[in-house]
């Protein structure tokens, strides 16, 4: 081997290749207008599955307040009350808010400063949504057997831009709960759509 240094030889810059290689204009324009058509299609589409979601999660987010109650109930042997509330220390009809599950000591339904406790209280996921009961009822008590004090009633939860996403918490009185898609008469649930 040689100890003397490698002198590299270097092409002249006229021999270089000088063909700069990429998009056309118009090429640019089409992949942007492919683009755009895609997005059109696909945005919709996602909206309308955000929502599906948000009705589920809100559903059986409620179920489980209510099955969470009558555990609860069954299990200390003391009627309990789910209301809807927007501030955490009234009970109202407003069920988009949160829900609060009380002690129901003296069993009459209401929640009573000083006697009756707040066991537990869960803001709801989605305030957005339409969530109505079906008698415009403002509490459903929970007897200390897990029955519902009440003959029965529907929680309803809807999204306001799509009236066919509407879902339903069905209450029985035995204390069993169902989640549906469809009204009273077996039709397709439809919400009121704004």
């Amino acid at each position: 081997m040689s100890d003397t240094p490698r002198i590299h030889q270097h092409r002249p810059l006229s021999k270089l290749n000088t063909t700069v290689k990429g998009f056309s204009f118009i090429e640019a324009l089409f992949s942007i207008a492919i683009t755009a058509l895609v997005a059109s299609f696909a945005i919709p589409s996602f909206d309308r599955f955000t929502a599906t979601l948000q009705v589920r999660d809100t559903t059986f987010q409620i179920r489980n307040f209510f099955t969470g109650a009558k555990v609860w109930a069954v299990k200390n042997h003391l009627p309990v009350l789910i209301c809807a509330s927007t501030d955490g220390t009234q009970c109202n009809r407003d069920w988009s808010g949160q829900l609060m599950m009380i002690t129901d000591s003296n069993q009459n339904r209401t929640f009573d400063v000083g006697t009756d406790f707040v066991l537990k209280q869960e803001a709801l996921g989605a305030r957005h949504l339409n969530i109505r009961a079906g008698r415009n009822l403002f509490s459903y008590p929970i007897r200390r057997n897990g029955s519902l004090g009440i003959l029965g009633d529907s929680i309803f939860i809807c999204h306001p831009k799509y009236a066919d996403l509407g879902l339903r918490v069905v209450l029985w009185r035995t204390g069993s709960y169902r989640i549906t898609d469809k009204d009273s008469d077996g039709n397709p649930l439809s919400c009121p759509s704004s």
